[in-house]
C-alpha cells in the first residue's frame, strides 16, 4: 500500500512501520487479538499517543473503535511495545469511566524525573 495513493477503510485495521532510510512501509500487523473484535471493523478516532518510559518507547491507544463494530471500551488502555512488537491490554481506574468517545484529543504531561507520565484526555 503507497500513502497517498487511494486508501480505503479496511487500510485503517492495520499497522505499518515505515523506513526512512529507503523511504518504504512495512505491514507489522499483528497481535489485535487484544482489541477483541473491535479492531478488525474499521478502527477509526481513537488515540494513539507515544511515550517513552525508562529507555522503552510504547504507543498508548485509548478509544475510538469500529465504524460497523462496538466501539473501545475506555475500561482499558491498549499498550504496544515497540522493541518487542506486542500489544497490551491495561485496566484504567477512577471514579467514574466514561463511555467511549471518539475524536477526542489528548496530552501527554512528563514527570520531572520522568518517572511517570500522565496521559490527558479531552472531549470526543
Amino acid at each position: 500500500m503507497r500513502f497517498g495513493s487511494h486508501i480505503t477503510n479496511s487500510d485503517f485495521n492495520r499497522m505499518f512501520e515505515y523506513n526512512f532510510d529507503n523511504a518504504s512501509y512495512q505491514n507489522i500487523t499483528q497481535g489485535f487479538d487484544v482489541f477483541g473484535q473491535t479492531i478488525q471493523h474499521e478502527y477509526v478516532d481513537g488515540n494513539l499517543i507515544p511515550i517513552e518510559l525508562n529507555g522503552q518507547s510504547y504507543l498508548i491507544d485509548v478509544a475510538g473503535g469500529g465504524m460497523t463494530g462496538h466501539p473501545l471500551s475506555l475500561n482499558n488502555a491498549y499498550i504496544y511495545d515497540i522493541a518487542k512488537q506486542t500489544w497490551y491490554q491495561q485496566p484504567v481506574s477512577g471514579d467514574q469511566t466514561p463511555p467511549n468517545t471518539r475524536g477526542a484529543c489528548t496530552v501527554t504531561n512528563y514527570a520531572p524525573d520522568n518517572s511517570s507520565v500522565n496521559i490527558i484526555f479531552y472531549g470526543g
